[in-house]
């Protein structure tokens, strides 16, 4: 271990892999309420923004729900183990055990939309194989930490330099889009901004653990307390806490792939409802992405498409011919719907003004029942029984006092 650790300073390899599946699937039962999709690839996509190295992203490609996102090659064992031998950095967001990290995918196989069967489990990496590490890991899994054995044991035996892992439960909330919102990722994300910025591995942990307690502890709305607290004392460090990753101060930063164009039509129609029709001229799995938050869809006319409204997204496998899909627009929108496929995308750009924000019941005034709406989840989550998405004025999966506020005197 000492070798390899001199070997890392005097020549720090400037090569990150971020490495992500899913933890859970949109519309999924967690504590008796439906979670969000939880993608961890949008982690990486904001820990991409700020590596001054070169990065190789690996995100769940398989199932009937893959990552919307695109990437450098799909997460399985044999690409993972091939991209970690000469990196500096390694971070992943799954699910774990004490010898494991899993990629997670949900295959629909009653294909009725809903993430109530189905789902699939494999290890990207485990203490059993045969693999060669490098450099410093931070995984986002459970119990990666957890017994004599362990996975991050293993690491530091194979070749890494150091290893953050928990003991027990990492939890991040399924929701989890920026460095705020809370959870491992949120004490992960501000690990990796000190650790750019010279700060020793320590050192990088301890100010991050800092941030969280004093600012993000209760962000985490699906298990406010128990998942909170347990992040920050789940979470060790093997290893030299004083190691430093120099990164090269005149790294470029290369351009992202452009995908290529293919030519599937898409219709826009809208008053304050609107209709989307995408017509296939042969089978294709695709995504339709509609600007977050302005649009809610109410329905598709492919029975097994899978809904995700809290990222604007629609999920078609095998689609074939003309979908249909429907719904509200709440507020003014500037923006574009695109297609996505494994091929390419296409896109149509939108303006279109939709219902007031504030016209919570959807019947074109705002009165005393949009009101009493939102008196009647007041102090509610998303998590909680009766609440009313549409009375979450700031879209932060809770009703509080911001959002009465807005309603009653306006931004």
């Amino acid at each position: 271990i000492f070798s390899n650790e001199v070997s890392f300073v005097e020549n720090p390899p400037q090569k990150a892999v971020l490495t992500s599946s899913f933890i859970a699937f949109p519309g999924e039962i967690y504590q008796d309420a439906k979670i969000f999709n939880g993608d961890g690839a949008r982690f990486s996509e904001l820990v991409k923004g700020i590596l001054s190295c070169d990065t190789v992203t690996l995100y769940e490609k398989n199932g009937s729900f893959p990552s919307v996102f695109d990437c450098d090659l799909p997460l399985n064992k044999e690409n993972f183990y091939d991209a970690i031998k000469d990196a500096g950095l390694v971070a992943w967001e799954s699910h774990g055990s004490s010898g494991s990290a899993f990629s997670e995918w949900w295959d629909d196989k009653n294909k009725n939309g809903f993430p109530d069967d189905g789902f699939q489990f494999q290890p990207f990496i485990s203490k059993d194989d045969q693999f060669s590490a490098n450099g410093i890991f931070f995984s986002g899994s459970c119990l990666n930490e957890n017994g004599k054995d362990n996975l991050g044991k293993t690491v530091l035996l194979k070749g890494g330099i150091v290893f953050i892992g928990s003991t027990e439960i990492s939890f991040t909330p399924s929701y989890f889009s920026l460095p705020d919102d809370g959870g491992t990722e949120s004490i992960e994300y501000y690990f990796l901004k000190n650790l750019i910025q010279g700060e020793t591995v320590g050192r990088s942990l301890y100010s991050s653990f800092q941030y969280y307690f004093n600012n993000l502890l209760w962000k985490n709305l699906e298990d406010p307390v128990e998942g909170s607290l347990m992040n920050i004392y789940d979470l060790n460090i093997y290893g030299d806490p004083a190691i430093i990753w120099k990164l090269n101060s005149s790294y470029e930063n290369k351009p992202s792939r452009i995908m290529p164009a293919i030519g599937i039509p898409i219709t826009f129609l809208s008053d304050k409802t609107f209709e989307v029709e995408v017509n296939f001229d042969k089978k294709r799995d695709a995504f339709v992405i509609f600007p977050r938050h302005n649009f809610y869809i109410n329905s598709v006319s492919q029975n097994s498409a899978i809904i995700d409204n809290e990222f604007g997204l629609v999920r078609l496998n095998s689609a074939l011919g003309e979908v249909t899909i429907k719904g509200k627009i709440r507020g003014s929108v500037n923006g574009t719907i695109k297609v996505q496929t494994e091929d390419g995308e296409s896109f149509v750009n939108i303006s279109a003004s939709g219902f007031d924000l504030k016209d919570v019941n959807f019947d074109g005034t705002i009165d005393t029942n949009d009101f009493k709406s939102i008196i009647a989840s007041f102090g509610k989550t998303y998590m909680n029984e009766g609440f009313n998405e549409f009375c979450d004025l700031n879209f932060d999966h809770r009703v509080n006092g911001v959002d009465l506020f807005r309603f009653l005197f306006g931004e």
